[in-house]
């Protein structure tokens, strides 16, 4: 019997743990009748994390959606990507502002 050959996935499709064809369904109805009843729509995590990738990928399916239906709106995007260094700053700062408030 013959081995079926092991799909071929970009680098897209590895990197969500989601099914694009049900985001993109999901996010259709969302915004069609967010439009349709002058309803902001938020759509918090962006199809994973919210980092780069993910809000990446979550804009182009919502940029597909408006061009396929013919819709116009803004779109806001919050990157959740923080750079490790300065986390890293900014939790000593705290730190230190911390220990200065106990002992004073």
């Amino acid at each position: 019997m013959p081995v079926p050959p092991i799909p071929v996935l970009s680098i897209w499709e590895r990197a969500f743990f989601t099914d694009r064809g049900a985001v993109k369904r999901d996010l259709e109805i969302m915004i069609c009748a967010g439009i349709k009843e002058n309803i902001p729509v938020v759509i918090g995590t962006a199809g994973g994390s919210g980092a780069k990738p993910h809000l990446e990928w979550c804009a182009e399916i919502i940029r597909e959606i408006a061009k396929e239906h013919d819709l116009h709106f803004k779109m806001a995007m919050i990157h959740a990507d923080m750079d490790k260094e300065e986390m890293k700053k900014h939790w000593l700062m705290a730190k230190s502002l911390r220990w200065i408030l106990r002992h004073s």
